[in-house]
């Protein structure tokens, strides 16, 4: 007996097919999330404000994932329990849809998608991504550093810095060579975001500094821009102080007190900031970060007691002051900044007050001893 066989007209063949592809896509779409489906289609089809805004909203849910994640179950009140955060496996689905097309928006023909696509695509990548995804976006970083657009050079060059915690050691290289051509960049604010990134690495890869501290301390000795010169001081403090400094780096000391001869008061206010700057001890005392080298720093700081620049001579007092140094005219010239800028001159008064109503204390216990 024959079996009777199952047939289908081509027009029920292809009815099957459609719906087969429809389910897979539905499914698709819900595994991913309707609207990281919607992201994709604004950065590939959107236009320019609808691509902009797409990689700005990726790069906000990512931030905000990631807030989610730390403080998830922390029990704190607004931490952690914010609920238009996804699951952890949905932000990994999502990064695995997004990342490629983030990373071909990095080559988009309008200069405010380009910065902000690679945003939003290093951001991504620095926390979803890969290792196979994350060297394929510094490569995109790379190249970004050279565009002639200002605004995606100085993105690019911003990103750097991010990526130096994410990349592998052998890549340190290529970074601070787009590092070294950017701090030359025509544009001040790639030179400046470059030197950023260059305390960034001196920071993170103590092998870097021998490169790294000669280039910062060129850039305070030339007639680059005050802002520029300003951001180099404190990348040297980054690394040079105490606390960071190892023993065969290099002194950046004589480097930072020459810029208390600087020509601009922006440059001189700022190392004077920078040598104010204090941190504790083993015993919890408030040191220094300078302490170590205080005898070279003193004397430079008490040349500063004079500058013309105000706010030069406070911060050169609130130093001095955390070196010991108590004259009547170091506690005024301090008690001066707390009145226009209350933080950190409140701390160094906070003491000198309760060092004097200790001695007070002190006398009236003499008085009253028999």
């Amino acid at each position: 007996m024959r079996r009777p066989r199952f047939r289908l007209s081509v027009r029920r063949s292809l009815a099957l097919v459609v719906l087969i592809a429809l389910g897979l896509t539905g499914w698709r779409i819900y595994v991913d999330g309707p609207h990281t489906h919607w992201l994709a289609l604004k950065l590939r089809y959107g236009d320019a404000k609808a691509r902009s805004s797409a990689a700005t909203e990726i790069r906000q849910s990512e931030m905000l994932g990631v807030f989610n994640e730390i403080f998830s179950g922390s029990g704190i009140p607004g931490f952690g329990d914010e609920p238009t955060a996804l699951p952890p496996w949905r932000l990994r689905r999502r990064a695995e849809m997004l990342i490629p097309v983030l990373a071909d928006g990095v080559s988009d023909p309008d200069p405010t998608c380009r910065a902000l696509t690679l945003k939003a695509l290093v951001t991504l990548t620095g926390f979803r991504g890969s290792d196979f995804e994350k060297q394929q976006t510094l490569r995109l970083v790379l190249t970004a550093s050279r565009d002639p657009n200002e605004a995606v050079r100085t993105q690019a060059v911003d990103s750097l810095g991010s990526m130096l915690i994410v990349s592998r050691p052998s890549d340190l290289g290529a970074i601070l060579e787009a590092l070294k051509i950017a701090i030359n960049d025509p544009s001040v604010g790639v030179r400046r975001t470059a030197v950023q990134g260059l305390g960034i690495l001196g920071r993170v890869q103590p092998e870097a500094r021998r490169n790294v501290a000669p280039l910062l301390m060129h850039i305070l000795s030339s007639g680059d821009d005050p802002s520029v010169k300003v951001k180099a001081t404190w990348a040297l403090c980054g690394f040079g102080a105490d606390h960071n400094r190892l023993p065969n780096d290099e002194d950046v000391v004589p480097a930072l007190l020459a810029t208390l001869r600087d020509s601009e008061a922006e440059v001189r206010r700022s190392t004077a900031r920078i040598l104010g700057n204090t941190t504790s001890d083993a015993q919890g005392r408030r040191v220094s970060y300078w302490e170590q080298r205080k005898e070279t720093v003193r004397h430079a700081l008490k040349e500063s007691l004079v500058d013309a620049d105000m706010q030069t001579r406070e911060e050169a007092a609130l130093a001095l002051y955390w070196f010991g140094e108590r004259d009547a005219r170091i506690i005024e010239l301090i008690k001066q900044g707390d009145r226009t800028r209350r933080y950190p001159f409140s701390s160094a008064l906070d003491e000198i007050r309760k060092a004097a109503e200790a001695e007070e204390a002190g006398d009236d216990m003499m008085e009253t001893e028999p």
